[in-house]
């Protein structure tokens, strides 16, 4: 489906590679030291059970509460496609829950979810319909049940076979919801609705964070010209209200032949923002991680470590905030075996440091983290796959 080739596309054009991560501090963000710093000592993870499919990722995560959390992805089940996947934390074990499949689909996926309360769950995704091409697919929990609920699709006139797909998700109250993708949308606690976005063909959105009706962020990337060649800038775009407007955001490793992309964002307050993501340094040869912070006023690079070491590839891919400090979680590459695993960078006050963290899969596969969320300290998540025979989702936990 498309939006689920973008997001593989991250990996093919910057990286070969294919869960926004920051907690709240002060204000400021930067400054204040994290008093649960000392007692981070390893993130624990598990392979998540598939019911005897093939292949299987978790590419989003809301968390509640201890005992309640969302991970939505979904499963590839043959014949039929991919199939939408949610699966609930109980506080003891992950459950899988039946999602609606529309009518008539031939396959469906989901990529983002947000929770405003246990009983108001918002996930989206999209779906194949038996005519061709691809369509929005938003699903509601009400504390009972996931209901889909009509979405609209990007206009295409003439297109035979249109696409439209929604890649995140996030809320700032029951009746302000955002979804990002092809289109935009906005849920007013009655209907969803087309926003118009100031979008252009190089542009690639990736994830979008709410701290008010007036105060939106998406992050992502997007083509400029560089000399001979193309290169991929940084994007951020900001809702202030009333409209979406573009605003300047720094790119590592200055001007020449680096690749820049935000893949992640999370906000604490309108002062404490940050987005994540990686770089391809040209001069190393290799993708590094990438974080950025908005205090709100500017957006400034804060340097992140890369845990890999020299001639091997480091990324992030989510971010989140609470109310006890800041992760964000990725991939690096173990420079013995070659072998891609999880990373998660945590920020203690003055700078990022890598957590030990599990890899559930076999000691040949290849572990990637696509998001993270969290309500508190000790109850991080981050949820992603690894590849393998068969490839299977996962979560890790803090």
């Amino acid at each position: 489906m498309r939006v689920l080739s973008q997001r593989a596309g991250r990996f093919v054009r910057m990286l070969r590679i294919t869960i926004t991560v920051l907690l709240v501090f002060a204000a400021s963000g930067l400054t204040m030291a994290d008093p649960v710093a000392a007692s981070i000592r390893r993130c624990s993870g598990e392979a998540q059970p598939q019911e005897n499919v093939s292949y299987g990722q978790l590419g989003g995560i809301a968390v509640i509460s201890q005992c309640e959390a969302w991970a939505v992805g979904y499963w590839f089940v043959g014949a039929a496609g991919n199939a939408a996947v949610a699966q609930r934390w109980n506080g003891r074990a992950w459950r899988s829950v039946a999602v609606p499949i529309p009518a008539g689909a031939v396959g469906s996926e989901l990529y983002g979810v947000a929770a405003i309360s246990a009983k108001d769950v918002w996930a989206v995704g999209e779906y194949a319909p038996g005519s061709g091409g691809a369509a929005t697919l938003i699903e509601h929990w009400d504390g009972k049940a996931w209901s889909q609920v009509p979405s609209p699709n990007a206009p295409c006139a003439g297109c035979a076979d249109p696409e439209s797909g929604l890649s995140a998700v996030d809320a700032v109250a029951a009746n302000d919801v955002w979804a990002l993708g092809s289109p935009i949308e906005h849920w007013n606690g009655t209907a969803w609705s087309i926003v118009p976005f100031p979008s252009h063909s190089s542009w690639e959105l990736s994830a979008i964070a709410a701290v008010s009706s007036a105060d939106a962020w998406v992050v992502g990337s997007y083509i400029a010209p560089y000399k001979c060649c193309d290169r991929a800038r940084t994007l951020i775009v900001h809702w202030n209200g009333h409209a979406w407007q573009k605003v300047p955001s720094p790119n590592a490793g200055g001007a020449g032949f680096n690749d820049n992309a935000l893949y992640g964002v999370s906000a604490a307050s309108a002062r404490n923002i940050w987005a994540v993501g990686s770089f391809y340094n040209a001069r190393q040869g290799r993708p590094l991680t990438l974080t950025e912070h908005w205090d709100g006023k500017s957006w400034t690079l804060v340097a992140s470590p890369d845990p890999s070491g020299a001639g091997f590839a480091d990324q992030l891919h989510g971010v989140v905030v609470t109310q006890s400090g800041a992760w964000a979680a990725g991939e690096k590459v173990n420079g013995v075996t070659g072998r891609e695993t999880t990373l998660i960078l945590h920020w203690n006050g003055r700078a990022w440091r890598p957590v030990r963290s599990a890899n559930p899969g076999p000691s040949y596969a290849s572990e990637h983290l696509l998001a993270i969320a969290g309500s508190a300290c000790s109850n991080i998540w981050a949820v992603g796959y690894y590849e393998g025979s068969p490839s299977r989702s996962m979560t890790v936990r803090c």
